[in-house]
């Protein structure tokens, strides 16, 4: 399990796909909008490194990688700066 924390601009889909894996998962939040300050926490996911793409509400995308989701208590945070790198990075491919 992990929590992830919304971003400033909100969150429109969040999807998960193991490293090792080429495809996306389903998106983590379906109809929902994680709005600033909202959590969301995330169960049946297995201890492992996973890639994560989050895209905003303007329908910037975001591609983290080899993030570790494991542990009981784990708790996964993304910074405006860091979305901002992020989207840029995504973005130059």
């Amino acid at each position: 399990m992990a929590d992830v924390l919304a971003l400033p601009l909100g969150v429109g889909k969040l999807y998960l796909s193991p490293v090792d894996d080429d495809e996306w998962g389903p998106d983590q939040l379906e109809e929902d909008v994680l709005e600033p300050g909202d959590t969301l926490t995330l169960t049946d996911v297995p201890c492992d490194d996973w890639d994560i793409m989050i895209i905003d509400d303007d329908g910037d995308e975001c591609i983290l990688e080899e993030v570790d989701l494991c542990a009981d208590e784990a708790t996964w945070t993304i910074t405006n700066e860091e979305l901002l790198v992020c989207v840029v990075e995504t973005a130059e491919g």
